[in-house]
């Protein structure tokens, strides 16, 4: 007869440094969290997992914080092993399918032209540990086979070598396309699916918290203490319902160089404002649309004959560049 066990307690996600720097990791991120560390938990080597979610939702930031997490728990393959993290962007070799596979599997010497020595590849290197794969889409059809064949068996091959040889690790990839766009078979292999919610998905308290962490990265890169008045603010928080966490990181990046140079950020603000109300056309769109607003602020300093507002993209700039500070907030 099989025998009910009392209930456990569940873990809270707060008990764990690895969740300390995370926005939302007791809010719109929980759920997510806890699938997470269920799956890390899983012996001998984990639930692999794919993480999906539109550009800049936070799914690389998300991977590195379970492997803090594996970290802290020694959830994987022993107390005293290492836990290696290896990150690896398949879109960059997408275009050229051997070489991706070559990285990813290790070569023999003279496999192909340029194979000079003998080298490991990645999953050799992920072994005891977790393999990230961002743009995990990107790998081919035969790609995707020999890795679902390396996680039923935990033995691979390299390219132009017939010697097996073992790995054992935890799968973690990132998509942002539809999970059509890879083999059935390779899914039934990633059996933990975690999807992030967008930027404005989340409530207005994490995307200050957002805002604050991003300029408390900015005072600690250029050692100095940095005030955003409200209204600045306010246009920060309300163009990050059109935006994702890349473009706000820019955004704030933007404002901090634009203080730095002792330049108003009113008229950033202005064109925040106005970029909100009309609202992009995608969710990557940043608030500098054309190559003109990109060297906006850089153009602004080497040009005394027109207003920043001009090459900002706004035609009537307001007069004053000074805005009454009327409330501070301070990173």
């Amino acid at each position: 007869a099989v025998q009910e066990e009392p209930p456990q307690a569940e873990e809270e996600t707060g008990q764990y440094r690895a969740f300390s720097g995370l926005v939302g990791a007791d809010g719109s991120l929980k759920y997510q969290l806890r699938v997470a560390m269920a799956a890390v938990a899983y012996p001998p080597n984990g639930l692999n997992m794919l993480i999906t979610g539109s550009t800049g939702s936070g799914k690389s930031h998300f991977a590195r914080t379970i492997w803090e997490y594996a970290k802290e728990t020694k959830a994987l393959c022993g107390a005293h092993a290492p836990i290696p993290f290896v990150e690896f962007n398949c879109a960059e070799y997408a275009d050229n399918p051997q070489l991706l596979l070559s990285h990813l599997f290790g070569y023999k010497k003279g496999a192909f032209t340029g194979a000079l020595e003998d080298k490991p590849g990645l999953v050799e290197q992920a072994n005891g540990g977790i393999l990230f794969l961002d743009e995990i889409h990107g790998l081919s059809s035969t790609g995707q086979e020999m890795f679902f064949s390396l996680l039923d068996t935990g033995v691979f091959r390299r390219v132009g070598d017939n010697t097996p040889r073992t790995s054992r690790f935890m799968l973690i990839g990132a998509t942002t396309k539809p999970l059509t766009d890879l083999l059935e078979t390779f899914l039934r292999r990633m059996p933990v699916l975690i999807s992030m919610p967008t930027l404005s998905d989340r409530p207005m308290k994490e995307r200050l918290e957002l805002v604050e962490h991003f300029y408390a990265e900015e005072a600690a890169h250029i050692g100095r203490t940095l005030r955003i008045q409200k209204g600045a603010l306010n246009s920060i928080l309300d163009y990050s319902l059109h935006s994702n966490l890349g473009v706000l990181k820019n955004l704030v990046q933007l404002y901090c160089a634009m203080l730095r140079s002792r330049l108003s950020t009113l008229l950033l603000s202005t064109c925040c404002r106005k970029a909100t109300r009309s609202g992009p056309s995608t969710s990557t769109r940043p608030i500098w649309e054309t190559s003109k607003r990109l060297q906006a602020w850089r153009v602004y300093r080497c040009s005394a004959t027109m207003p920043l507002g001009y090459w900002m993209g706004i035609s009537h700039p307001p007069k004053s560049t000074i805005e009454a500070p009327a409330a501070t907030w301070t990173s």
